[in-house]
């Protein structure tokens, strides 16, 4: 007896997000959603992974905002600086991103004008030799 292998026919994958879509939905998050807190919650426990909080013992629960001595404003104050950061990096990105993209036609044009150069150069040097050649 043999057997056949099935195919399966996988579906199509939808399209990724738009640009404006990303910036709608990050603009109409709320501010405990867990794209903004996960890394935040998972760097006290640093090999808790996605599924880190289902293997939470209970001496490790505590979380910032309970901590002694902690208040929710000074929370808000860090996750607002840890967002004004992370949004400073990811605008510094895109620049260096834009700058990446428009390096050839920079370069390829800085090249022409040296190569422009270079001509120019080697034809004065050779109207300089010959006209010391005459001189002489």
């Amino acid at each position: 007896m043999s057997k056949k292998k099935a195919t399966v026919t996988l579906p199509t994958r939808p399209q990724p997000p738009t640009p404006e879509q990303i910036h709608e939905d990050v603009k109409h998050a709320l501010p405990d959603d867990v794209v903004f807190t996960f890394f935040e919650t998972n760097t006290e426990n640093e090999t808790a992974g996605i599924m880190g909080d289902s293997y939470e013992t209970e001496e490790n629960s505590e979380t910032p905002a309970s901590t002694p001595g902690s208040t929710d404003d000074s929370n808000d104050a860090e996750s607002q600086q840890n967002v004004e950061e992370l949004y400073q990096k990811a605008i510094q990105f895109l620049e260096v991103n834009n700058e990446l993209k428009n390096a050839p036609k920079s370069l390829r044009a800085q090249c022409e004008q040296l190569e422009e150069m270079g001509r120019n150069l080697t034809e004065a040097i050779g109207q300089l030799k010959s006209q010391a050649d005459q001189g002489r």
